[in-house]
């Protein structure tokens, strides 16, 4: 069983939230999954008291008093991954979400089998940032690195440079070492030098794909095999 995650519903319609409360239970009770919800019925409080308390946001768009793409820029500058999923019943809203790096939409009505699908993408990228920790030797010590906080590795002639959430760790080594302590765990080859976790992409296209700040260019050798593995990723058979 996967362990708990925690979702907030900002949401100030009384039939919507009681919906997604049964949706919830229901996929929890399908999936033998764990996701624990808080409703918030207004934007701009759950904003104020918001501390990178949640896993997964489902997030309505329009409030009476507030704004719910405003709310979402404010949680994006708090918290960089959290997972956002607008709910909307305009789609030019869920269209402007990469504006905040929203991870999906729904439209409005929700229905459980779109619900359960986006969950299923969503609790994979969950699953893949639990994570497996592993130990690395540099010149002066080892280092114990936790997939969940690797962003990509980089590899220079024989060194091997962990870009990790926390700073940089350097150790002599080879791509094919990486790649095999990473097998199964969410990270493919975007080139021959940079081995990319999938759950930290933020763009991508033919050419190049970005993990925040840091973009990376994808190879045409590599770019079919990546572009494959991104896709089974975001519909969670990878």
């Amino acid at each position: 069983m996967d362990k708990k995650k925690r979702i907030a519903l900002v949401e100030d319609d009384p039939n919507q939230i009681e919906i997604m409360k049964n949706y919830v239970a229901k996929y929890c009770a399908e999936k033998g999954c764990l996701f624990e919800l808080t409703v918030f019925e207004d934007a701009n409080y759950f904003v104020n008291v918001y501390n990178q308390d949640y896993d997964l946001v489902f997030m309505d768009i329009v409030f009476p008093n507030s704004n719910g793409m405003a709310a979402a820029r404010h949680i994006r500058e708090k918290d960089k991954n959290v997972l956002l999923i607008f709910i909307t019943t305009m789609v030019k809203y869920a269209i402007i979400g990469y504006e905040v790096d929203a991870f999906d939409f729904i439209l409005k009505p929700v229905h459980y089998h779109m619900f359960s699908m986006k969950m299923d993408r969503a609790r994979n990228v969950l699953r893949s940032r639990e994570g497996k920790s592993f130990w690395v030797k540099t010149k002066t010590e080892r280092v114990k690195i936790n997939t969940e906080e690797l962003k990509y590795v980089e590899v220079l002639k024989h060194k091997l440079t962990y870009h990790t959430i926390h700073g940089d760790v350097e150790v002599n080594g080879s791509m094919k070492v990486a790649q095999n302590e990473l097998k199964n765990l969410g990270f493919a080859l975007c080139n021959r030098c940079y081995l990319v976790n999938l759950s930290y992409i933020t763009a991508i296209n033919s050419q190049y794909v970005k993990l925040g700040d840091v973009e990376l260019p994808i190879s045409q050798l590599k770019k079919a095999d990546f572009m494959n593995a991104h896709n089974r990723f975001i519909s969670g058979d990878l």
